[in-house]
């Protein structure tokens, strides 16, 4: 049951994410559009802690799969958008690497280290409730980037103008 939802219902919203992100990006420029995919992001981890510590539901577990998957479609379009608006054209090839690089780094680095955080967890707080934990800590993760975003708000709107 879980591997069709993560299959089928989590690739169908990814593609209709990746829609949304453009048609975000055509409305309302990148920096609100960055802004909202955090705060999406933020939001499903904290409905996976919910479901953590729920009855075990598939709808449930389906339609927070969908909103997460939705939201990673539309982060992950506008955050090519925005890469994409911060190179020259005369090195366009190696400053996406280079920028992609960065933005992938701290995912990267840190998502060898969530299953110790999770041990961590359950072993202060319980099997379910160290998930939940797990996920709320995530969510607050996204916290320095919605920060960062709004702090460089003018630098955001200067560069959105270029696509």
């Amino acid at each position: 049951e879980i591997g069709a939802v993560v299959k089928v219902v989590a690739l169908i919203a990814s593609i209709i994410g990746i829609f949304v992100g453009g048609l975000l990006i055509k409305r309302i420029k990148i920096f609100r559009s960055l802004l909202i995919g955090a705060f999406l992001v933020m939001i499903t981890n904290i409905l996976f802690a919910y479901v953590a510590i729920t009855e075990k539901n598939i709808i449930s577990l389906a339609s927070i799969v969908a909103m997460d998957s939705l939201a990673a479609g539309i982060v992950g379009t506008v955050n090519i958008a925005f890469l994409t608006s911060l190179v020259s054209k005369r090195y366009t090839a190696f400053q996406y690497a280079l920028l992609t690089g960065f933005m992938t780094l701290p995912g990267f680095a840190l998502k060898g280290l969530s299953g110790v955080w999770v041990e961590l967890f359950q072993t202060s707080y319980g099997f379910e409730y160290g998930w939940m934990s797990f996920y709320i800590v995530t969510s607050l993760l996204t916290i320095p980037s919605i920060l960062l975003l709004y702090f460089n708000r003018a630098f955001m709107q200067k560069h959105e103008n270029t696509l």
